[in-house]
């Protein structure tokens, strides 16, 4: 249920920026979420649905890219992609390892049709 505010924002922008590009209609709606994010992109994409009936929004799709989680060596400072088995840094061998874990959700891009 935490997703009906998140999906109003997304719709709102969308919406914002459909008028102001004077679009005919929406395609999808590109959203980019942190691997740590706990939003489920399919409940994001029933809401908008929802929302966006009898809108230029009506029938556009959710995409949702995710960003995985990186590991941050507080040694040496390099980031490093998260792997389940990553105990020491790959660069200076150092145990002192930090997740680096997004919970940011953003929209990336809007596909829209023109006139």
């Amino acid at each position: 249920m935490h997703e009906l505010p998140v999906t109003e924002n997304i719709f709102k922008i969308t919406m914002e920026q459909a008028s102001l590009n004077n679009a005919k209609r929406v395609n999808s709606v590109t959203i980019k979420m942190g691997e740590g994010c706990d939003f489920v992109p399919e409940i994001i994409q029933e809401y908008f649905q929802i929302f966006s009936e009898g809108t230029v929004c009506d029938g556009a799709k959710i995409v949702a890219n995710i960003v995985p989680t990186e590991i941050l060596c507080k040694e040496c400072g390099k980031k490093y992609p998260k792997d389940l088995y990553m105990y020491t840094c790959p660069a200076c061998g150092s145990d002192r390892l930090r997740p680096l874990i997004s919970s940011n959700l953003t929209v990336e891009t809007i596909e829209m049709e023109f006139e």
